[in-house]
């Protein structure tokens, strides 16, 4: 007992040593360790915190971040409640525009309070704006630390010395998403993935390795399903017989399974081997030094000799990784790939010509039997065949789309010894898990070959048509990379993989960049759609924002007047030019009445607010993104707090910016706060004035809009595939669609109907189509107001002049539903989609779901909808772009 009282003291004497409120660490899901932040991108920090006298209740503020082109910084701010003792798991969405910061500063204090009880810091990494993350869920984290050296991950051709360049170029970052605390006899599993949807945007793979489903809570999973279906890729490995898939059919991934296992292991035959090596050859890094011709299509051969030394090689790795299938892997990667790339290119007979060498034999550890997962597709589900042209086709991988992402299980484990030892294996990750494109290569004008980098919308499906239409846009310092020669290459790009002739900036040109386009889903304020909508918000109220050329010419003026013409006239006129001090203020008061009276503008209301929506859906999915643009609009100084009481949307809102920031003013502070209720708060307006915001959060609308092929059950995934007469469009949400039009891009037609009820349906074969017209416009648009001219041809411009501006003119959206249909898809994962189009009127006449503080007058809105109904139905790993070799 004496004991015991003892160790009771000891702990009490450790918790009275402890400071009073405790900030343990902090990290950036879904990274274990690096806290990874993309700039225009949101991300879920985590911070973790402890109370030790007393339970505490509070807020935890950042310091104020800038907003690029804004004269306003934001504040992130969450309450926080910390009961004693506990170490408290803290979350709350970060947006950080340009992130050069190493660390961001937060506050802990009461919420009654100013005055900090707790000051801290967050770490902040940043991640390149092409670069994307492949998140890792598995219970052998071990396997996984040679994927970080793979030549999948970064460029085939080095083009610098400088190490850290070279990290910099590297197109994926590996992130192990679950941890494993073990205390005593207690072990504690945490999935670290984002709970938050709209925080997955820097994340473009996630690899399933024999992890349950049950670790996701409720909210991690439904962000991961919004991920899947908006461009995530969901690989699935199927070790032992599947027996990883089998534990997820009884899971919240169970109707996202392309296969079921069938509970049996497929030996793979000496033809299947073979076919194995000729189509996955081994790739080669090549330096940009050595390089010198392009021949394509041709495999650099490897003499006897260098045949021999890798025999031995392969060897000595399969006694190394002689071991238990599914054990962890304690190998030395690193070491071995550079011993196999050393063995590949000694002798090689030209050293120019190719990316990848020549075959390599697959054969088993000591010569065993290697042996596949066995996979029954399900109906609609692709098959990708161990290698084209065998027969039969056993499944090396099965897949099908879900929504603009993919699902994929893969028969084998790459992490295994058999696979770990064959270099070929880098190129099947590349193909089959990654699904990324070849590098592009450019014959310069001096005859020398150089490879390209690929684009971040090469490396990364997740894209959100508000942040995406037209391409992404590059921000902060980034966006002075912009028309540079960089040697990059977009897969929107319609040729091969020798791209002509490429001068660079120098008969020599050194491809020693980072390529300069990002990854998709950037939130940036200058991409089309926002430009578009900000366009529209303007028009509508009727108010003509001064252009900066006016602004300048007005001080010019004032200045002539003030100096020497004020001083003219009283010293040569007046004969005193004592006075022209006295002249000064009067000029001031003067120049600024009469400046005050030229812009003024009656609003006929003391506060309102338009708002343009814009909802996206994927075919045969309930949930919506759905985007706010909005403005509000005062005849006086006003203060406005925008509030989204619906917890489960998990909204996000900061200011939009209209092109009036001034470099080096002073600026404003604003809060986004994420807990308990989304909300912006402190948007500030100016008399007769307005200011404009964007808001996107994930919406359930009670049914989808999706595509039926009527020979199928609506279960299956729907494509494009097949008779085009037997499709059918069902609206199965409450909403009335008008105006709508259905693009087919693959066929290059388009339809239009007046009207579709909520639980309406609507055959294609019975619509009229007609060639797609990219001049064509929704019905009510004006297509000769600039906002409606093809983008790619004439951007909108900034300020649009109202042909009357003491008129408030009508909110439109027709112009902007006008871009989905001129702007095709180009990406090659999204090419040939069927695509719906409509407005929609909400009841009341406003989108549900925001509170604004205070009430105004007038509130506007208008909303479209545009659904994509079907991508094409899988992309071939065999195929162009990622296969070299493809016919």
């Amino acid at each position: 007992m004496a004991e015991r009282e003892k160790r009771l003291e000891a702990i009490r004497k450790r918790i009275e040593d402890r400071d009073p409120l405790e900030f343990i660490r902090s990290r950036i899901y879904p990274s274990e360790v690096i806290p990874y932040i993309k700039p225009g991108h949101w991300g879920w920090l985590s911070l973790e915190l402890r109370s030790n006298p007393q339970d505490y209740e509070g807020v935890v503020e950042s310091d104020p971040v800038a907003l690029e082109g804004l004269g306003q910084a934001v504040v992130h701010r969450r309450d926080v409640a910390l009961p004693r003792l506990e170490l408290s798991q803290n979350g709350l969405p970060l947006f950080v525009p340009d992130n050069r910061l190493k660390e961001l500063g937060f506050r802990l204090r009461r919420a009654d309070q100013t005055r900090p009880d707790l000051v801290f810091s967050a770490s902040l990494t940043r991640l390149e704006a092409h670069q994307s993350l492949i998140v890792v869920l598995t219970e052998r984290p071990g396997n996984y630390s040679r994927w970080n050296s793979l030549k999948a991950m970064s460029p085939i051709q080095i083009t610098s010395s400088d190490i850290a360049r070279l990290d910099q170029q590297r197109y994926y970052r590996l992130a192990m998403g679950r941890e494993v605390e073990r205390i005593a006899n207690v072990t504690t599993v945490r999935t670290l993935l984002p709970p938050h949807p709209l925080t997955w945007t820097m994340t473009s793979h996630l690899i399933w390795d024999g992890v349950a489903s049950h670790e996701l809570n409720p909210a991690q999973q439904r962000a991961l399903i919004d991920w899947l279906h908006w461009g995530g890729q969901l690989v699935i490995i199927a070790p032992g017989g599947g027996a990883s898939i089998t534990a997820l059919r009884d899971g919240f991934l169970a109707p996202y399974l392309p296969a079921l296992p069938t509970g049996s292991n497929l030996e793979l035959t000496p033809e299947e081997l073979k076919a194995l090596a000729d189509h996955y050859r081994p790739p080669r890094l090549l330096d940009i030094g050595t390089a010198d011709r392009f021949n394509p299509g041709v495999v650099v051969t490897v003499p006897s000799g260098a045949d021999q030394e890798l025999a031995t090689l392969m060897e000595t790795a399969a006694a190394k990784l002689d071991q238990e299938e599914g054990d962890e892997v304690n190998f030395d990667f690193r070491d071995f790939g550079t011993q196999i790339d050393q063995a590949l290119e000694k002798n090689a007979v030209d050293p120019g010509v190719p990316r990848y060498y020549k075959p390599v034999e697959l054969k088993g550890l000591r010569n065993r039997p290697i042996y596949l997962a066995g996979l029954q597709p399900r109906p609609s589900a692709s098959v990708i065949p161990i290698a084209p042209g065998l027969s039969p086709a056993r499944p090396l991988a099965v897949e099908w789309r879900v929504g603009r992402g993919r699902v994929t299980i893969l028969a084998i484990d790459p992490n295994a010894g058999v696979w770990i030892r064959w270099p070929g294996t880098d190129t099947l990750i590349r193909r089959v898990v990654l699904r990324r494109p070849e590098d592009p290569a450019f014959v310069q004008g001096n005859g020398r070959t150089r490879y390209g980098l690929l684009n971040g919308t090469d490396l990364s499906w997740v894209r959100y048509a508000a942040r995406d239409l037209a391409g992404s846009v590059a921000i902060g310092s980034d966006a002075a990379n912009l028309g540079r020669d960089t040697g990059t290459f977009s897969n929107t790009t319609p040729s091969r993989f020798v791209m002509g002739t490429f001068a660079g900036s120098q008969p020599d040109f050194e491809f020693d960049t980072v390529p300069s386009n990002p990854a998709g889903a950037v939130w940036s304020d200058e991409a089309l759609v926002p430009r578009i909508a900000r366009d529209l918000l303007i028009e509508a109220s009727g108010i003509t924002i001064p252009r900066s050329s006016f602004v300048l010419g007005v001080v010019a003026v004032f200045l002539v007047v003030l100096v020497p013409l004020n001083y003219a006239v009283c010293r040569f006129v007046l004969g005193r030019r004592e006075l022209a001090w006295v002249g000064v203020p009067l000029l001031a008061i003067g120049f600024a009445i009469g400046i005050e009276r030229a812009a003024a503008f009656d609003l006929g209301f003391s506060l309102a607010n338009d708002e343009i929506a814009l909802v996206e859906l994927q075919g045969g999915y309930e949930r919506a993104h759905l985007s706010r643009f909005g403005s509000v609009l005062s005849n006086g100084r006003a203060s406005f707090d925008f509030a989204h009481p619906d917890h489960d949307r998990q909204a996000i809102v900061l200011p939009l910016n209209i092109g009036q920031g001034v470099r080096g003013q002073v600026r404003d502070q604003i809060v986004f706060q994420s807990e308990p209720v989304p909300s912006l708060l402190g948007l500030k307006v100016a008399p007769r004035s307005l200011s404009t915001y964007r808001a996107e959060e994930m919406i359930n609308l009670g049914g989808s809009i999706r595509l039926e092929r009527t020979t199928n059950p609506p279960s299956q995934p729907t494509s494009l595939d097949g008779d085009a007469a037997l499709l059918v469009v069902v609206n199965e949400t409450e909403l009335t669609l008008r105006d709508v039009r259905i693009s087919d891009f693959q066929r290059q037609l388009v339809a239009r109907v007046d009207r579709l009820e909520p639980r309406g349906r609507l055959g294609l074969a019975q619509l009229e189509w007609q060639p797609l017209d990219p001049a064509a416009s929704h019905a009510g648009s004006d297509t000769d107001n600039p906002t409606t001219t093809n983008p790619e041809a004439q951007p909108p411009p900034s300020t649009p002049t109202p042909t009357d501006s003491q008129e408030i003119k009508g909110l439109r959206i027709e112009p902007l539903l006008d871009q989905f249909t001129r702007v095709a898809p180009n990406e090659w994962e999204a090419r040939g989609e069927l695509r719906l189009t409509a407005r929609v009127d909400w009841p009341d006449g406003i989108v549900p779901g925001e509170l604004i503080e205070p009430e105004v007058q007038r509130r506007r809105a208008v909303c479209g909808v545009l659904a994509h109904l079907a991508y094409p139905t899988s992309i071939d790993p065999g195929s162009f772009p990622y296969n070299e070799f493809a016919p």
